[in-house]
């Protein structure tokens, strides 16, 4: 089965989110800057701006840096962010709310790192669940039990304007609008 956001669980969402922050907090420090907080210490709006990206993502598994960075910037102002010159979780400003094309070189890497996280994380995951079929089915055990196409991730939603369908329909439309031939 094709991993995508309606076939993964809301803890799978959080789980690959929690692996991107920690490897971009990693980055971060390895680079002089220490304003990351652990996983278990980032305020939820944090939280659900690296799970709004695992979603988008997952929908879009090929997606560019550039559009991985346009698309937290989005979320980021739809939440009440704006840039700033330093990075402050109260007044709600970050130096990297600007086109990606301004964006530092140590600070475009972190697009990579995200999208290179996000995709083997869904690798793994997805050998995972074929090692389960295929150990469950050699022993004559009951199959899990298959999330019907359009479930939801359960207790998930990473965007609090946009239902999980709608964000999925957004970065649809912009995968599409990405293939385009442009003329």
């Amino acid at each position: 089965m094709e991993l995508t956001p309606m076939t993964m669980s809301g803890a799978e969402v959080n789980e690959i989110a929690r692996l991107c922050h920690e490897v971009n907090r990693a980055y971060c420090q390895a680079i002089g800057d220490h304003s990351q907080l652990p996983w278990a210490d980032t305020p939820e709006d944090i939280k659900n701006s690296a799970r709004d990206g695992v979603v988008v993502t997952l929908a879009n598994p090929n997606i560019a840096p550039e559009e991985s960075h346009a698309n937290w910037c989005r979320y980021k102002f739809n939440t009440g962010w704006r840039q700033g010159t330093v990075k402050d979780l109260v007044a709600k400003t970050h130096p990297a709310l600007v086109a990606y094309a301004v964006l530092p070189q140590d600070q475009r890497v972190k697009d990579y790192l995200f999208g290179a996280c996000v995709r083997t994380a869904m690798e793994m995951i997805g050998e995972g669940r074929e090692d389960v079929r295929a150990s469950v089915g050699e022993t004559g055990g009951d199959m899990p039990e298959e999330v019907p196409e359009g479930t939801p991730p359960r207790g998930f939603n990473a965007s609090p304007s946009l239902t999980l369908e709608e964000q999925v329909a957004r970065t649809s439309r912009t995968r599409q609008d990405m293939e385009a031939p442009r003329g």
